[in-house]
C-alpha cells in the first residue's frame, strides 16, 4: 500500500512499463535464485535464529508465501486499472463494451494456453495446493485476463440485482478473511472434515450466508 501511494503519482506509461518488468523478471528470479518447495517454520525465536538473512531475503522477494515478485505487480495492476476505469463517467464505461470483453478473453486464452504447457512445479505447501507455488508467467497472464474479463462482464450487466449480494463481501473483505479462517481452522474440521461432497457443499453455502449476514451487520 505504501508503494502504491507513490506508484499512483507516476505517469501511466511508466506505471505500465514498471509493472510489466516486475511480472517479466519473476520467472528468471525463480529459475536463477531458486524456488523452495517448503518454507522454514519460524514459530519460535530459536527457529528464527537458525534462518539466515540470505534465506529471509529470498523468501521475501522470490519464494515466500506471497513474495514481492510478482505480487507487488498485481497491486500495481490494480492501481493502473482503477485509474483508467474511474477517469471516465459511468455512462462511458471504459470496460463496458465488447472490445474490452474480447481483449480480456483473448489475454485469458493466451495465459491459459501458456500455463497449460508451462505449469511450473505446482508445489503443495503445508497442505495448501494453491496454483501459484510458484506463480508462473502463464498464471500471471491468466489472472490479468480473468480480471479484465470480469470487469467487462460486470460493466456490461451493471444493472443485475444479484451483484448487490456480493457487495458486503467486498466491503468487509479483511473481516471476511479472518472470519472464514476461524471457521475452516477451528470449527469445520472438528465435525465435517470427512463429510461427503453434497453435505460439505451445503456447509459451504451456509458459511457464505453467515459471512453475508455478518457483512450486512457490519454495514448497518
Amino acid at each position: 500500500m505504501i508503494l502504491c501511494f507513490f506508484f499512483v503519482k507516476l505517469p501511466t506509461c511508466l506505471q505500465i512499463i514498471l509493472t510489466l518488468i516486475i511480472f517479466g523478471i519473476t520467472p528468471f528470479l525463480q529459475s536463477y535464485i531458486g524456488y523452495a518447495a517448503e518454507l522454514p517454520d519460524v514459530d519460535t525465536l530459536e527457529k528464527f535464529k537458525q534462518v539466515s538473512g540470505q534465506e529471509i531475503l529470498r523468501h521475501f522477494f522470490v519464494d515466500g508465501w506471497f513474495p514481492f515478485f510478482p505480487w507487488v505487480a498485481f497491486a500495481f495492476s490494480g492501481v493502473i486499472l482503477s485509474k483508467f476505469r474511474w477517469q471516465f463517467t459511468q455512462e462511458e464505461k471504459p470496460f463496458g463494451n465488447s472490445k474490452a470483453f474480447l481483449l480480456g478473453l483473448g489475454i485469458l486464452l493466451v495465459g491459459a494456453v501458456t500455463w497449460y504447457f508451462f505449469p511450473g512445479a505446482l508445489y503443495v505447501r503445508d497442505g495448501y495446493s494453491e496454483m501459484f507455488y510458484p506463480a508462473m508467467i502463464g498464471y500471471m497472464i491468466t489472472s490479468i485476463g480473468v480480471i479484465l474479463t470480469l470487469f467487462a462482464l460486470v460493466d456490461l450487466s451493471a444493472s443485475f440485482i444479484g451483484y448487490r449480494l456480493l457487495l458486503p463481501f467486498g466491503e468487509a473483505a479483511l473481516f471476511m478473511y479472518i472470519l472464514h479462517l476461524v471457521f475452516i481452522a477451528h470449527i469445520i474440521p472438528e465435525a465435517w472434515e470427512k463429510s461427503p461432497f453434497v453435505p460439505y457443499l451445503g456447509l459451504y453455502i451456509a458459511l457464505c450466508i453467515i459471512c453475508l449476514l455478518c457483512g450486512l451487520g457490519l454495514r448497518w
